[in-house]
């Protein structure tokens, strides 16, 4: 190329440059000097239309799906393919569908069906117990019942116990039987004798204490346990846990009865005793009788009928015989009121004196364990003796308890429950007791007197009244207990009980003559092999003493607690 128009081509840049330059400034300026209100000059704008140089063809119309109308609560859903299900081949043969089989699961339970928590409910405000109120008694004004309580408390110096302080204030009102019970400002209920003693107290929560006439303590039933005082000091617990009861007679007597078994319709309950060191079980079964409930001892074994022959009938000469424990306390604290006899005729007659004597034995250690010191009861009289009449009446109850027995040796098993018989104390043919527990009971003077363990009695009444109790009359009794003819009221379960334990104390005389073997001066016992009784024999239970302990120190506490909150709330 030509130097010449390479030198051109800048200056027609510059050119160019300085026209578009030129054209931008002087719109500016005219921009600028535009007065104001005056519209600016109008620039024309329009573009040349620019011809396609291919035709542009019209869209063509899109056809719509018709809108099919939806079911209401529907979703429109993609229709699923139609699968197609593959025929067979001819001439073929089509298997048959193999059906799974589920073998069951062995050993697995099913699965509990857990039932849904209940809802908690707030817990109702304790509400305060609704005032009891003696039926068919009379109400005092205020006025009256403040002169009665202060007439009686002018008669009461010289009382003791609870009677050793004054009566508190409170409603009055009589009872139909002369005594009258006081509603205190405190909310306890107190109930006296005509005298002004107290007779009872009911505390708020329902705990109750009955009272001796000498103002000491007779009873208090608290939750789960009562305790019994007798005249004496003896004290006497009762607790009940999970079916088993447990009856202490101090920390180093009593025994725990607790199911044994069934059959036969009866229930079979087991008493393991703890008495003089050593434990031992007994069997029971229970009775009802007018619907109440009473427990009937069973042996645990029973003798060959050659052997009650032996025990029943005389034997060939008398047959002197020296007791061992003829120097021991409890025989020389009880000489006064029996003595065994120097020799014997018969087996009947030895196991008079070997049952009288285990009972006053346990009776001894009863009253030495019960912490008690003795009292001056209603009775008060001097000792009345077990004579040789006394014994010859007693021996009359042991030749009863063998025939007993002898029937149920020949058909063990207790035979079928049922029936209305009434219990082992209301036959005719047991008709005296002997007394194997404290136990006080009202008099016909309307004084009451107490019964300990060893004192006789007879039974009066063949039917029980309304009460369940039954007329008995005092045959012997030891100093400060029942005096000899007095006639008092005793519950047929109480009676039971002392039909019981002697007929325990026959069975285990019978036991030491089956072991002598005709030693001691014995005549030679015959066929005394055993079987077993209505129910396999029970193994005494462990630790009976430790529970006696503790059931001792939780009744010495519940009794001082209560003494305490009586003082309180009867002031």
């Amino acid at each position: 190329m030509p130097i010449k128009r390479i030198l051109q081509v800048p200056v027609l840049l510059l050119i160019a440059a300085s026209a578009v330059g030129g054209a931008w400034g002087q719109q500016a300026r005219q921009t600028e000097s535009v007065p104001e209100g005056k519209a600016p000059p109008q620039v024309n704008t329009t573009r040349r239309t620019v011809q396609p140089t291919r035709p542009v063809l019209p869209r063509p119309q899109v056809q719509q799906r018709p809108i099919v109308p939806q079911r209401p609560g529907v979703q429109p859903t993609r229709p699923l393919p139609q699968r197609t299900i593959p025929q067979p081949r001819p001439g073929t043969q089509q298997r048959p569908a193999v059906q799974p089989q589920v073998q069951p699961r062995t050993g697995i339970q099913p699965r509990p069906v857990v039932p849904p928590r209940p809802v908690v409910q707030p817990r109702p405000e304790v509400q305060p117990r609704p005032e009891v109120r003696p039926a068919g008694g009379r109400v005092y004004t205020p006025q009256q019942s403040q002169q009665r309580i202060q007439a009686w408390n002018a008669n009461r110096r010289g009382m003791g116990g609870i009677n050793s302080r004054p009566l508190p204030r409170g409603e009055l009102t009589a009872l139909p039987n002369g005594h009258h019970v006081i509603q205190t400002s405190r909310g306890a209920r107190m109930q006296v004798r005509p005298n002004g003693s107290v007779e009872q107290v009911t505390l708020r929560d329902g705990r109750t204490a009955t009272f001796h006439p000498n103002g000491q303590l007779a009873s208090f039933r608290g939750p789960g346990m009562q305790i019994t005082r007798g005249l004496h000091g003896e004290r006497t617990i009762v607790s009940e846990t999970n079916g088993r009861r447990l009856v202490g007679e101090g920390p180093h007597m009593g025994y725990l009865e607790r199911p044994y078994l069934s059959r036969n319709g009866h229930t079979y309950l087991q008493r393991t005793y703890w008495s003089n060191g050593h434990s031992y079980a007994r069997l029971y079964r229970d009775h009802y009788y007018r619907g109440v409930h009473y427990d009937e001892y069973v042996p645990v074994h029973y003798y060959h009928p050659g052997f009650y022959q032996y025990a029943y009938g005389p034997w060939p000469a008398r047959v002197p015989y020296q007791w061992e424990w003829r120097q021991q306390p409890w025989a020389v604290a009880s000489s006064s009121y029996f003595q065994p006899s120097p020799s014997y005729p018969s087996a009947p007659a030895w196991l008079t004196d070997f049952s009288l004597a285990g009972i006053l034995k346990n009776s001894y250690g009863v009253r030495e364990g019960g912490g008690g010191e003795a009292f001056q009861g209603a009775g008060g009289g001097a000792v009345s003796p077990i004579t040789p009449q006394v014994k010859s009446d007693l021996e009359g109850e042991v030749r009863a308890d063998l025939q007993d027995e002898q029937k149920e040796a020949a058909q063990p098993g207790g035979g079928a429950a049922g029936g209305e018989a009434p219990p082992d104390a209301m036959d005719p043919s047991h008709r005296f007791f002997v007394v194997d527990n404290s136990l006080n009971v009202p008099t016909a003077r309307g004084q009451d007197c107490e019964l300990s363990g060893g004192d006789v009695i007879s039974r009066l009444d063949d039917t029980p009244a309304e009460d369940n109790s039954v007329r008995v009359q005092v045959v012997s009794s030891k100093q400060q207990d029942c005096g000899a003819g007095e006639t008092a009221s005793v519950g047929v379960s109480d009676l039971q009980e002392m039909h019981n334990s002697f007929r325990q104390q026959v069975d285990s005389g019978l036991d030491e003559l089956a072991s002598n073997k005709g030693t001691g001066g014995f005549p030679p016992t015959t066929d005394a092999a055993t079987t077993f009784g209505e129910v396999p024999p029970p193994v005494a239970d462990s630790n009976v003493e430790g529970r006696l302990q503790e059931q001792e120190k939780q009744g010495a506490v519940m009794e001082g607690q209560a003494e305490q909150e009586i003082q309180v709330e009867t002031m």
